[in-house]
């Protein structure tokens, strides 16, 4: 997902294009981690957090993770089903399960495991699929709001400086 952002350039800084890069660069860079921040905020409570990167090229920012799981409970799974692979039968509790995310939600809250006295155990299960989180969205949307005037204050304070 892209943010995109116009400014406007005060003509001192238009006239000298190493310090309006410099104002963008550092602009960019500040926002980045703060969009970092807001995606390690999403895996506060998970007990194996994965590692969120930052990607920088002249004038654009990546914020990332190639953490297969973060994908799966970010963009949501289809109902699937489970077959025991090492074992002859898969064993799992039936009720009392709340996640410790929530769609449209920047965080992570404590959930709650199962109910262990009602065991389920079968050698294949009909998985009912997850709800996407959609992460990446929210965080998006939360950003597409108040970076373009973020950056307009970057500008517009290198502008002041002598």
């Amino acid at each position: 997902m892209k943010l995109q952002v116009e400014a406007i350039i005060p003509k001192k800084l238009a006239l000298d294009p190493k310090r309006l890069n410099r104002a963008i660069e550092n602009a960019l860079d500040l926002r980045a981690a703060d969009v970092k921040v807001d995606f390690q905020v999403t895996t506060d409570t998970w007990e194996r957090k994965p590692a969120f990167v930052i990607a920088a090229k002249p004038g654009e920012r990546k914020v990332y993770t190639s953490n297969k799981i973060y994908k799966f409970v970010s963009g949501g799974t289809r109902p699937h089903p489970i077959a025991a692979r090492n074992g002859k039968a898969l064993s799992f509790y039936r009720t009392g399960f709340r996640p410790k995310t929530r769609p449209g939600y920047i965080g992570s809250n404590k959930g709650q495991s199962a109910n262990k006295d009602l065991t389920v155990v079968k050698r294949i299960v009909r998985h009912p699929g997850t709800r996407a989180r959609n992460f990446d969205r929210t965080i998006q949307k939360k950003w597409q709001k108040i970076f373009p005037r973020m950056m307009q204050d970057a500008i517009n304070y290198e502008a002041t400086l002598p």
